[in-house]
């Protein structure tokens, strides 16, 4: 299964953390049509766990927290 997503909010040469979240995203929507095993349900918990860390990563950078607050500005 091909992954294929891009957000507008980021250029095309994104920062590696972000790659890190795509990449996070592409394998659980590909282990998703796998069988529902304890050790898959195992591994699908493990990449979730994984992509949280990257996810809190992102947001702990300080292009996101500067479009976080910009974003919050103009609201």
């Amino acid at each position: 299964m091909a992954c294929h997503t891009r957000s507008n909010s980021f250029n095309s040469r994104s920062h590696p953390i972000v790659q890190e979240v795509h990449e996070h995203l592409c394998r659980l929507r590909s282990s998703e049509a796998t069988s529902t095993s304890s050790s898959s349900i195992s591994h699908e918990l493990s990449g979730l766990q994984d992509l949280h860390g990257s996810v809190d990563r992102l947001l702990q950078l300080p292009l996101t927290q500067q479009a976080l607050a910009q974003e919050q500005n103009e609201k």
